[in-house]
């Protein structure tokens, strides 16, 4: 049967690997893909106040995953600062 994709058009190529890094941090910061660096910056603030380790000092477990969240948080701040320039 034929492709009913094909137009004589070349199948583009799949998407570069840092596309779906870029996907994951923005997700981490709870952005849709594309935010810009002020909206990054403004949920990596308010994430990183939410989830800081300092304030489970009490609660081991709690802890543990809040820093696990922190760091998911620096990663994907860091990635951005590069990305648009900002390091």
């Amino acid at each position: 049967a034929p492709d009913p994709l094909a137009d004589g058009e070349p199948t583009p190529p799949p998407p570069p690997a840092f596309d779906e890094l870029a996907r994951r941090h923005y997700a981490a910061l709870e952005l849709p893909p594309g935010a810009d660096f002020s909206a990054v910056k403004e949920a990596y603030r308010r994430l990183i106040r939410q989830y800081h380790p300092d304030k489970y000092a009490d609660d081991d477990a709690r802890r543990q995953t809040a820093e696990r969240v922190a760091r998911q948080l620096n990663e994907a701040y860091q990635y951005f600062e590069q990305k648009f320039g900002k390091a």
